[in-house]
């Protein structure tokens, strides 16, 4: 979408963020869900200022968190490998928290 914004001559950007899970009324029954997935609720305020920073310097992506980072890495790089550490990593969390076992059959 960019590189047709550009062909057109439009000085818009869109901007992918991957923000962290923002300590908020929505997110928090689902803190101990995220920490269990490696990821702690950040402060709003902090939330807000990095997808404003990411705005304001352009960017065409900002993902925040290390970890995060790294999986979409990963995911550029060999997209079934990811799919194997999403499945291990963070499946059992979400089959956890919303009681699936996991299985095609249920």
């Amino acid at each position: 979408m960019n590189r047709e914004l550009a062909a057109e001559g439009r000085a818009e950007l869109l901007c992918y963020v991957g923000p962290a899970p923002a300590d908020t009324a929505a997110e928090r029954p689902f803190a101990d869900l995220w920490r269990r997935a490696g990821s702690a609720l950040a402060p709003p305020e902090k939330v807000a200022d990095f997808v404003l920073a990411a705005l304001l310097a352009r960017k065409t992506k900002a993902v925040m968190g290390a970890s995060t980072r790294l999986l979409l890495l990963l995911q550029a790089l060999a997209p079934p490998l990811a799919d194997l550490v999403i499945a291990r990593r963070i499946g059992p969390h979400l089959r956890h928290a919303f009681g699936a076992s996991g299985r095609a059959s249920d």
